[in-house]
């Protein structure tokens, strides 16, 4: 169905407290065999709560939650961004910059 996407923390798609609108397509039960973080609170089309979402390790970001980057054009632009400076550092770890 259709959600509402909220940062709960600072990620890859922006900072904590931004909304984008996406549709989850598909959901699965999880039994976590330790602590688990999450990037994102989720709404349904009518407002009302569907958990949480994004799990959060190291530089992953896991989403069931198919984001529309036109609902919030900022999110993409986190998203190069994060993409752009991970590179940057790949790349200068391997010439020793």
């Amino acid at each position: 169905g259709y959600r509402t996407v909220e940062l709960s923390r600072d990620c890859l798609l922006g900072a904590a407290g931004m909304m984008a609108r996406g549709h989850e397509f598909h959901h699965s039960t999880l039994i976590p065999r330790g602590s688990l973080q999450y990037a994102c609170a989720i709404s349904d089309a009518r407002g009302s709560s569907r958990g949480q979402d994004g799990l959060v390790t190291g530089r992953v970001l896991a989403l069931y939650t198919h984001v529309h980057f036109a609902s919030r054009p900022q999110l993409a632009a986190a998203l190069v961004d994060a993409a752009s400076r991970a590179t940057s550092r790949v790349s200068a770890s391997q010439t020793g910059v």
